[in-house]
C-alpha cells in the first residue's frame, strides 16, 4: 500500500519523472547571465529544413540548455538546433501537432518549473513562437484553432487555462481537490481528464471526463471511475476518440483502450492481454499501442489491434520511452538512441545511437518530433 501511495502521490502532484538533481553552485558571470535570460527562445542555429524529418529533443532540468537533434527520414544528416529552455517536452505528454506547428511545454528549472509558457515549432521553417500562461509547473498542452491550452496542479488546485493568440486574453477553469491529468482536443471540443481521492474509500481514486467548447464552456461531465485512470495519450478519427488507460481505480496496472463516441459520448472498452497501455497510433485499419510505464521507464512491447477483438503482441527489445510513426517506419527513441522499425513486420531496420554528455548536467531525451507528416 505504501508503494502504491508513493506512486500515486507523484501522479497526483503532477510531478513528471526526471533524473535526480543535485544543486550546483553557479560559477562565473556568463552562467549567471544565461540563467537570467535563459527562458527566451532559440539560438539562430542554421538548420537545413530539407534534411530535417525527425527531431529528438534532449533537455535537462538543471539549466536552460536544450537542443533538438534533427535527422532525415533514414536517420542521417544529423543537425543540432539549440534552445534556451529547461525541461523542454516530456515523454509523459502527447505530441500536439495543429495548424502546421508542434506544441510543447518548457517547464523550467526542476526546483522552480516557472517558465510559464507553451512554445510552438513551425514545421515549415522550425521557428519558435511562445505563448504566455499564468501558472507554473505546466504539464500538458493542447490547441484548437487560435486557442492554446495548458493544465497544471499546484497547492491542491488544478487549472485549465486557455490563451487566445489573437486577442492575447486568457481564461481559466479550476477545481480544488483533484488533478487534471490529461487534455485532448478532438472535433473542436476539449476533453479534460481528471482524478481525485474517493472520500468513501482511501484506497480508491475517482476519474472524471469533462468536455468543453473552445471557449471553456463545459458541455458534459462523465464519471470514468469504473474504467480507470488515463495514461495521457489519445487519438481520434471521424467518429471516435480512443484513450489509453494504464491503471484501474486502485492504481493496479491494466491495459485498456476506451473508445468514446464523439457525438453520443457512449463508451466502449477493449482490454489488452498486457498491462501498462501507454501511447496509441493508427496505421490504416490497424491500431498500435505501446506497453510502457513512464514512471519507471520500463516496457518494450507493442500491441497491434484491429479495433475490435484481435490483438497481436510484439517485443521490440528496447524501452519505448518515445514512439511515433514516420512514413513507413515505426520510430522508437530513448536515452540510448533512435530506431526505425518496419511498419509491415516491425523488424528493426536502422539504429542511430546517441551519447548524452552528462558531465556538467544530467541530460535526457524528452520528445520525438515529426515535421514531414
Amino acid at each position: 500500500m505504501d508503494q502504491m501511495r508513493s506512486r500515486v502521490k507523484r501522479r497526483m502532484r503532477g510531478v513528471l519523472k526526471t533524473p535526480h538533481i543535485r544543486r550546483c553552485q553557479i560559477i562565473g558571470m556568463l552562467l549567471l547571465l544565461s540563467l537570467l535570460f535563459g527562458a527566451c527562445g532559440s539560438e539562430n542555429t542554421k538548420i537545413d529544413r530539407d534534411k530535417a524529418a525527425i527531431g529528438l529533443v534532449v533537455t535537462t532540468a538543471q539549466a536552460y540548455d536544450s537542443k533538438i537533434l534533427w535527422f532525415d527520414a533514414d536517420l542521417g544528416n544529423n543537425q543540432i538546433q539549440k534552445l534556451h529552455y529547461a525541461m523542454l517536452g516530456s515523454h509523459f505528454a502527447q505530441q500536439i501537432v495543429k495548424n502546421g506547428k508542434i506544441y510543447m511545454i518548457p517547464q523550467g528549472l526542476d526546483n522552480r518549473k516557472d517558465t510559464r509558457k507553451v512554445i510552438s515549432i513551425d514545421k515549415k521553417d522550425l521557428s519558435i513562437q511562445e505563448y504566455p500562461f499564468s501558472n507554473i509547473a505546466l504539464n500538458f498542452t493542447e490547441c484548437i484553432g487560435e486557442n492554446v491550452y495548458a493544465i497544471n496542479t499546484r497547492n491542491g488546485v488544478s487549472t485549465l487555462e486557455r490563451y487566445h493568440t489573437l486577442s492575447q486574453q486568457s481564461q481559466k477553469f479550476e477545481r480544488e481537490g483533484e488533478v487534471f491529468n490529461q487534455i485532448t482536443a478532438a472535433s473542436d471540443k476539449l476533453y479534460c481528464f481528471s482524478m481525485r481521492y474517493d472520500p468513501d474509500n482511501p484506497d480508491r481514486f475517482l476519474a472524471t471526463l469533462r468536455i468543453f467548447t473552445p471557449d471553456l464552456q463545459m458541455e458534459k461531465e462523465i464519471d470514468l471511475s469504473e474504467y480507470g485512470m488515463t495514461s495521457g495519450k489519445a487519438l481520434d478519427d471521424q467518429e471516435y476518440l480512443y484513450v489509453t488507460v494504464s491503471h484501474d481505480s486502485y492504481d493496479n496496472s491494466i491495459g485498456r483502450i476506451l473508445k468514446i463516441n464523439k457525438s453520443t459520448y457512449e463508451i466502449q472498452k477493449f482490454d489488452s492481454e498486457e498491462g501498462n497501455v501507454f501511447d496509441i497510433f493508427r496505421a490504416g485499419d490497424r491500431f498500435i499501442f505501446t506497453h510502457y510505464d513512464p514512471v519507471v521507464n520500463e516496457g518494450g512491447r507493442i500491441s497491434i489491434w484491429d479495433g475490435k477483438d484481435s490483438e497481436k503482441i510484439v517485443d521490440l527489445g528496447t524501452p519505448l520511452t518515445l514512439t511515433g510513426i514516420s512514413g513507413k517506419h515505426f520510430v522508437v527513441a530513448n536515452d540510448n538512441g533512435i530506431r526505425l522499425y518496419s511498419m509491415d513486420n516491425f523488424q528493426l531496420l536502422k539504429e542511430q545511437k546517441i551519447e548524452l554528455d552528462s558531465r556538467k548536467y544530467k541530460f535526457y531525451t524528452s520528445s520525438l518530433l515529426f515535421v514531414d507528416e
